[in-house]
């Protein structure tokens, strides 16, 4: 199976990235190249921030302004131009999902590695039906919205399982697990679905136990992407909404260490499924 075609919103980072380096290279002055080329300066601006696409043929002269020889990477240039002109996998969904998680699917495709934390529910993509049905009213309703949502996660798990496709990393606190939502026949079927997920040999799910304490993500849902054009961090947040954050390495950064720390105190393999399946025969059995 061949990789899914680049998202246009991350061709146009890549393309964005690689002009701007290459004018620098040159000690071009925006101004400079948009009057060599008899482009507006405008125009240049948006293509630099990303902001819209550019097509091969404006591409070809820029790169020929630049004196760009590596035929390599003139092709992989190209092919991000025609890329970031096209339409996003992901955009019949827009209109069920926040605009912060919409930029975020941009880029989750392309991923090497996708790691999630959930602190007190269990992660969209590990979520049967059922359970999501139970969870509160959506705080976005549209029309026909959980039916696309449901097709939307169903659609990334596929795209991210592909062969050859990113490592995907679950972080999930004990709480998750134990907590019953859509009562005990709804959380019985989640959490066989979640054992048949923990034991999937390209997956991979740790759980926190009540034991590791205050740990350093205890009450931070989030979602870090692993690209070789910058990581991105995805935080969620009811109080001051949710953010996807592209270009704060720093920021990023702080959260790579928190999950990296967490994880050391989670419980992984055979452990972590041990405990779900504890939770689950408990459940099933009707203790507490």
């Amino acid at each position: 199976m061949h990789p899914p075609p680049e998202d246009p919103v991350l061709a146009r980072r890549r393309l964005r990235i690689a002009l701007r380096r290459l004018r620098r290279e040159r000690d071009l002055t925006q101004r400079h190249v948009a009057d060599e080329l008899e482009w507006s300066l405008s125009k240049l601006i948006r293509v630099e921030s990303g902001a819209q696409g550019i097509s091969v043929t404006d591409l070809q002269a820029v790169l020929d302004l630049y004196r760009l020889d590596d035929a390599v990477e003139r092709e992989t240039l190209r092919a991000a131009a025609r890329a970031s002109r096209g339409r996003a996998w992901w955009a019949r969904f827009e209109s069920a999902v926040p605009p912060a998680f919409a930029q975020y699917l941009a880029y989750e495709g392309s991923a090497t590695a996708v790691l999630c934390h959930q602190p007190s529910l269990l992660p969209g993509l590990l979520q049967t039906p059922a359970y999501t049905a139970a969870l509160p009213t959506d705080p976005l309703p549209v029309a026909g919205g959980a039916a696309l949502r449901g097709e939307l996660r169903r659609e990334r798990m596929k795209r991210l399982r592909r062969p050859g496709g990113p490592r995907v990393s679950f972080l999930i606190d004990e709480a998750a697990v134990r907590r019953a939502v859509g009562g005990a026949t709804v959380m019985t079927e989640q959490l066989e679905h979640l054992v048949q997920m923990a034991a999937a040999p390209d997956l991979d799910v740790a759980v926190l136990p009540f034991a590791a304490g205050a740990h350093p993500l205890v009450d931070q849902p989030c979602s870090l992407l692993e690209l070789e054009e910058g990581d991105v961090l995805f935080v969620e947040s009811a109080a001051t909404g949710d953010r996807c954050v592209r270009d704060e390495p720093a920021l990023v950064a702080r959260y790579q260490e928190r999950f990296a720390a967490a994880r050391e105190l989670a419980l992984t393999g055979t452990d972590a499924a041990s405990l779900i399946r504890s939770v689950h025969e408990a459940l099933a059995a009707g203790r507490p």
